[in-house]
């Protein structure tokens, strides 16, 4: 059993940890996932683990350079202004600067050098091949590490003759379901999560409810930590007498937290079993996908390779409806929805919160040193897709 462990069941949390105290561990712990070569389709949403300089080929066609008429420079032989060489417009066709001409033509002859009558262009100056035209020669691009590849990405490394590159590993997850909401249907966060985790860079390698006790999930927690990197469960975390799951992860590993000054999602836990770190999430869905949010998310883009801000960008700056109460000493985070004028307008307090607050717009976070945010102030609302 973990030393620093306590169990709370039938006590309630006596002291929390700050948010901030728990990110930095979990981020201590985070190891980047070995890299691999794969073709550019499965490269999709993946860094690589270095940087690359893509050499584009220069272009095969000639571009018109001036506004003017493309020729065959060979049939301007002789043109002058006292004898102009008249050409068919099947011969002489004007063009764009930016255009590329099509095979045959050569050279354009500018606008005032040319003159058209009649359906017929009159030229008057020899040209030579290539007098007004360029091929363009694409100057090479950066492609950076730390930046998920994205189609226009993918598109520029196969221009480039790229066929396979070198990315990270999708750090692997396991995923334990330990026990759902109160009330409900029995399952109602386990595919929010792993399509979180797939966002995130990830994969869920295997999905196990064991039963509700301690012994059968410390057992489910120690299988095959060795080949994945991180341990994810959800549910049984608070202080009921069936909340197990803190008690298995102190059987079969050792825990850093229990109970953060987060609410909701205030009963997570987070240590390791071996080297593995563990993330054991709340089991009503809006605090489990809170806690996951905050800590989870910015774990599995670091495993990844991502190189993300440190702060997460705001989704909209807007003014509240009504005042944002919030205890000091804790991070509260209030779900809210848009009026058709932008105001924000919360759905209800972090600690008393049900399925509804699901449909959520965005979340406004309230800081542990602050009582709230008073009715009519401007705050910052985030988005819950995404790492907080």
């Amino acid at each position: 059993m973990s030393r620093q462990f306590h169990d709370i069941r039938g006590e309630g949390f006596a002291r929390r940890a700050r948010v901030a105290d728990a990110s930095a561990w979990v981020q201590a712990a985070a190891r980047v996932a070995d890299g691999e070569t794969v073709g550019l389709v499965q490269a999709a949403g993946r860094c690589l683990v270095r940087p690359l300089v893509v050499k584009l080929a220069p272009s095969s066609q000639p571009v018109a350079r001036r506004n003017g008429v493309a020729v065959r420079a060979e049939r301007t032989f002789g043109a002058s202004s006292y004898d102009p060489v008249r050409l068919p417009q099947s011969e002489a066709r004007p063009f764009q600067s930016g255009e590329p001409l099509p095979p045959g033509f050569d050279a354009v002859v500018p606008y005032g050098a040319a003159r058209l009558r009649e359906g017929v262009v009159e030229v008057l100056a020899s040209l030579a091949p290539g007098d007004n035209v360029q091929r363009l020669a694409e100057p090479p691009v950066d492609v950076q590490a730390g930046v998920p590849l994205t189609p226009p990405l993918l598109a520029l490394l196969a221009a480039g003759g790229f066929d396979a590159v070198e990315v990270h590993r999708r750090p692997r997850v396991r995923l334990l379901a330990v026990g759902a909401a109160r009330s409900g249907p029995p399952d109602q966060v386990t595919a929010a999560l792993t399509a979180s985790v797939v966002r995130d860079g990830g994969e869920v390698v295997e999905i196990l409810r064991p039963a509700c006790e301690i012994g059968a999930v410390a057992a489910a927690m120690e299988q095959g930590p060795e080949s994945c990197d991180l341990l994810l469960t959800v549910g049984r975390t608070g202080s009921g007498p069936d909340d197990v799951a803190p008690l298995a992860l102190a059987a079969a590993g050792d825990v850093a937290f229990h109970g953060l000054a987060l609410r909701p999602g205030g009963s997570t836990a987070i240590g390791r079993i071996g080297a593995q770190p563990a993330i054991l999430l709340p089991g009503q869905p809006f605090s489990a996908l809170t806690a996951y949010a905050l800590l989870v998310a910015p774990l599995l883009r670091r495993m990844a390779g991502w190189e993300a801000p440190p702060v997460a960008a705001p989704l909209r700056l807007t003014f509240l409806q009504r005042r944002l109460a919030s205890e000091p000493g804790m991070l509260d985070v209030f779900p809210v929805r848009f009026d058709e004028d932008g105001v924000a307008h919360a759905l209800g307090d972090p600690w008393r919160l049900g399925p509804s607050a699901l449909a959520a717009d965005g979340v406004v976070l309230v800081a542990e040193d602050s009582e709230g945010v008073r009715a009519g102030h401007e705050a910052a609302v985030y988005s819950l897709d995404g790492p907080l």
